[in-house]
C-alpha cells in the first residue's frame, strides 16, 4: 500500500502538468496582439505577442499605443478570419483580404479591398477611402462610416449610425435585408442603391448630393438638409420633412402625407403627393404629378408644367405654364403672369372667392 502512494501522486502531478500545457498552448495559440514594437508592418512577427496572425491565431490591436498596423514588407498574412480593435486603437488593412468578421472600436482604415463573410461590428469608425468593402451585415451603436468614393456591400439586414461623406463621395449597396442610415451628415455625394430588402434614411444633414435607385425611404426631420436629389430608378418614399435642392425624378417620388420642400422639381418620373404638401421656389415640371388632396405652394418664377392639382397656392413671383393645369383650388398673391394672351377676366372664382382654374391655360392678376 505505501509502495503505491508515490505512483499515484506521481499520476497527478503529470495530469496537472498535461494539463497546464495544453492549456497554455491553447491559449497563446488562439490570439496574437499588436505590440508594434519594431515597426508598422503587419507581416513582422516581432510587432506581435505571438507571431504574425494565421490559422487559429486571430489579431487584436490594442488602444494606447505609438506604431499601430498599417503596411507590408512583403505580403499580408492569411489564414485568420477574425479582426479585433479594441478602443483607442488604429489599424490600415494595406492588401485585399478575405475574412469572416470584424470587430472594430477603433479607428480602421482601408486601403484595398475587403471581404467580410460574416459581420461587422462597428462601434468605432471605419474609413472605406477609395476601396470596397463587402460583408454581409454591419451594425453598432454610435458606428460612423467614411469615404473618399469607396463603396459599401451589405446584403443582410444592417444598420450604419452615422454615414459621414464630407471627404468625398460613397456608394451604398443594400442586398436582401433592410439597409438602415441612421444620419448622413456629409457634404459629398451619397448613393444608395436598395435591394430586394428596401432601404431607410432616417436623416440626412449635411446638404450632400444623394442619388438613390430601388425602394428607399427617406424619414427626415426639420432640420434635414440634401443637396441635389436625384432618383434614378425605383421609388422614394418621404416618411417625414425633407429639404433639397433640385429634383430629378426618373423613377417614383411618393410625399404621402408628408412635406418635401426642394428649389425645382423636374423629370419624366411620377409624383405623388396623396394629402401632403410640396413646396417649390422655382421650376416644377414633373412629367406626371398625382395631386390626391395635396398642397403645392410655388414660389418666385419659374415653370409649371400641365398638371392636375388639389390645391395650388402661388406668390411671389412669375409662372409660366408649359401647358393646361386643372386646379380645384387657385390662390394667387403677387404678380403671376403667363404670356399665353389671356387675362383676368378668364379667372373663375369658386365659392370662397379663390381663384378655380379650369383645363385652360394658367394666367392671373393676382388675390
Amino acid at each position: 500500500m505505501h509502495r503505491m502512494a508515490p505512483r499515484a501522486g506521481l499520476k497527478i502531478k503529470l495530469l496537472v502538468m498535461t494539463t497546464f500545457l495544453v492549456i497554455t498552448v491553447l491559449g497563446g495559440w488562439g490570439q496574437t496582439t499588436w505590440t508594434g514594437a519594431t515597426n508598422s508592418d503587419w507581416d513582422d512577427a516581432s510587432n506581435w505577442s505571438n507571431l504574425v496572425p494565421s490559422a487559429g491565431n486571430e489579431p487584436t490591436i490594442p488602444g494606447a499605443l505609438v506604431m499601430w498596423p498599417t503596411t507590408v514588407a512583403a505580403t499580408m498574412p492569411t489564414g485568420w478570419t477574425t479582426l479585433t480593435l479594441l478602443p483607442g486603437a488604429q489599424a490600415t488593412i494595406p492588401s485585399t483580404i478575405n475574412i469572416t468578421s470584424i470587430g472594430n472600436a477603433g479607428v480602421l482604415t482601408l486601403a484595398a479591398d475587403v471581404t467580410v463573410t460574416g459581420a461587422i461590428s462597428n462601434t468605432g469608425t471605419i474609413d472605406l477611402g477609395a476601396v470596397t468593402l463587402s460583408a454581409a451585415s454591419l451594425s453598432g451603436a454610435g458606428g460612423i462610416v467614411t469615404s473618399n468614393g469607396g463603396t459599401l456591400n451589405l446584403s443582410a439586414v444592417s444598420t450604419i449610425a452615422v454615414l459621414n461623406n464630407t471627404a468625398g463621395a460613397v456608394t451604398i449597396n443594400g442586398g436582401a435585408g433592410l439597409a438602415t442610415v441612421l444620419s448622413i451628415t456629409g457634404t459629398d455625394l451619397a448613393t444608395m442603391n436598395a435591394g430586394a430588402g428596401g432601404m431607410t434614411i432616417t436623416d440626412a444633414s449635411g446638404g450632400g448630393d444623394l442619388t438613390i435607385t430601388g425602394a428607399v425611404t427617406v424619414n427626415g426631420t426639420s432640420g434635414s438638409n440634401i443637396g441635389a436629389l436625384t432618383v434614378s430608378s425605383g421609388i422614394l418614399t418621404i416618411g417625414g420633412v425633407v429639404t433639397t435642392s433640385a429634383v430629378t425624378n426618373i423613377g417614383t417620388i411618393d410625399v404621402g402625407a408628408n412635406s418635401l420642400t426642394a428649389d425645382s422639381v423636374s423629370g419624366i418620373g411620377t409624383l405623388t403627393a396623396s394629402i401632403g404638401t410640396v413646396n417649390v421656389s422655382g421650376n416644377f415640371t414633373p412629367a406626371l404629378f398625382n395631386a390626391g388632396t395635396s398642397t403645392v405652394n410655388l414660389t418666385n418664377t419659374g415653370d409649371v408644367s400641365a398638371n392636375t392639382f388639389a390645391t395650388l397656392n402661388i406668390s411671389g413671383g412669375t409662372r409660366t405654364t408649359t401647358g393646361s393645369l386643372t386646379v380645384t383650388t387657385l390662390t394667387m398673391t403677387s404678380d403671376n403672369r403667363q404670356p399665353h394672351g389671356h387675362d383676368a377676366d378668364h379667372d373663375e372664382r369658386d365659392v370662397h372667392g379663390q381663384y378655380c382654374r379650369h383645363p385652360h391655360p394658367l394666367r392671373g392678376a393676382g388675390t
